[in-house]
């Protein structure tokens, strides 16, 4: 969660964060964007793929670039 939140500050963007001492899941929310992050044991307990399986997914490696767009 770390990485994020400074990155988003870094770019001066406004948000906050829900579940900072959750083991399972941290909620970033800037607005128009939220950002989900998920240890391995959040990711299958809450399953949101399922939920949102029909959804746009888009993935960025860590310079930023993008690497994946489905359902775009």
């Amino acid at each position: 969660m770390d990485i994020v939140t400074e990155a988003l500050e870094a770019h001066h963007v406004q948000y906050v964060v829900e579940g900072k001492n959750s083991s399972l899941w941290c909620l970033i929310d800037c607005g128009d964007v939220i950002i989900h992050i998920f240890s391995s044991e959040g990711r299958q307990f809450y399953d949101l793929e399922r939920i949102w399986g029909d959804a746009p997914q888009v993935q960025f490696d860590e310079e930023g670039e993008l690497v994946l767009a489905v359902n775009v």
